[in-house]
């Protein structure tokens, strides 16, 4: 007998392989769905609100408020539970949630460290736990994240320096560590990650001068914004030769020197904000070459005047000569 042309044996092995596909997608989400119950108990039960008749077994976990699902094997990928009034920790079983490529608690009342196990997340492209009440040093292990892209933790309580290990994860497009208790000067290693479009600092406690060469090799920088911190030294000429420059926030640090006529560069600039610094001379002309410009703020600096004419109808402006 040939083993290998027999149609009942090929059958049978196609069933068999069928059915451990199904048993692994079945024990995936499985898995997935104890995550979530463990996620809920670590909750107040008075801020479930509609997740605690939502999120229960009589219920596909597919099907739960806040999840999507997808892939196949069927895993959830996503879990969106923004602004739901919710109050509690982050439990280390949210790391068995392997597949998940958007994870957001933003604007919710969590509060306590990020559990370590959220490093186990290595398919996660968006991670959003801005505005709660996280605590504890800034995160180590986040550039073991290699697929992130958003990552957003603004509006927190989390201190410490921000690691240059952050360099490592090379596909960020945006960044935004604002409002939390960060300190110390910050790795030049961090700008050298060409595919960022967005970096907020803005509201911490960091310092130290920016290397001159901080936009050389940010192709793709949209908007930069550091202010409320305590940097000083000048504002690099780079900057103005960011190509998709669209905003940049410098208010509140300590900047001094002048500011650079390469601003005429910047064609895509439409919000310029460089108020509260110890910037001084003339506001250059090339000003006027800003032909996307439509909001400045370079009060509360010791800048003596404008160079010359430039059309400033179309401006909304916080000049303070």
């Amino acid at each position: 007998m040939e083993i290998s042309s027999s149609p009942r044996l090929v059958l049978l092995v196609q069933m068999v392989m069928l059915s451990v596909v199904t048993v692994a997608s079945i024990h995936s989400l499985a898995s997935d769905e104890s995550a979530l119950l463990a996620l809920k108990a670590y909750i107040n039960p008075e801020t479930q609100y509609i997740l605690a008749n939502n999120w229960t077994r009589a219920t596909s976990v597919c099907n739960w408020i806040g999840v999507t699902c997808g892939g196949r094997p069927s895993r959830i990928i996503a879990l969106n539970l923004s602004s739901m009034g919710l109050h509690g920790t982050i439990p280390p079983h949210i790391g068995n949630l392997s597949s998940l490529a958007l994870l957001s608690l933003r604007n919710n009342s969590f509060y306590g460290s990020l559990p370590n196990e959220v490093s186990c997340l290595h398919s996660l492209k968006t991670m959003d736990f801005g505005f709660n009440n996280l605590t504890g040093e800034f995160p180590p292990w986040l550039w073991s994240l290699s697929e992130l892209e958003n990552l957003v933790l603004q509006g927190n309580d989390f201190l410490g320096t921000v690691p240059s290990s952050l360099s490592n994860i090379t596909s960020l497009r945006r960044i935004d560590l604002s409002y939390n208790q960060l300190w110390g000067s910050i790795s030049s290693s961090i700008f050298n990650v060409s595919s960022l479009q967005v970096i907020d600092l803005s509201f911490n406690r960091i310092s130290g001068t920016l290397p001159a060469d901080l936009a050389n090799y940010l192709p793709e920088l949209k908007e930069l914004y550091l202010s409320g911190n305590q940097f000083y030294g000048q504002i690099p000429i780079s900057l103005f030769y960011c190509r998709e420059l669209q905003v940049l926030s410098l208010s509140s640090n300590d900047f001094t020197g002048t500011i650079p006529s390469d601003l005429g560069n910047s064609t895509m600039l439409n919000k310029l904000f460089l108020s509260r610094n110890r910037l001084d001379g003339l506001i250059p002309s090339s000003i006027g070459n800003c032909i996307s410009l439509k909001e400045i703020n370079f009060s509360e600096n010791n800048l003596t005047d404008i160079e010359t004419k430039w059309t400033k109808g179309k401006f909304r402006l916080g000049v303070d000569l």
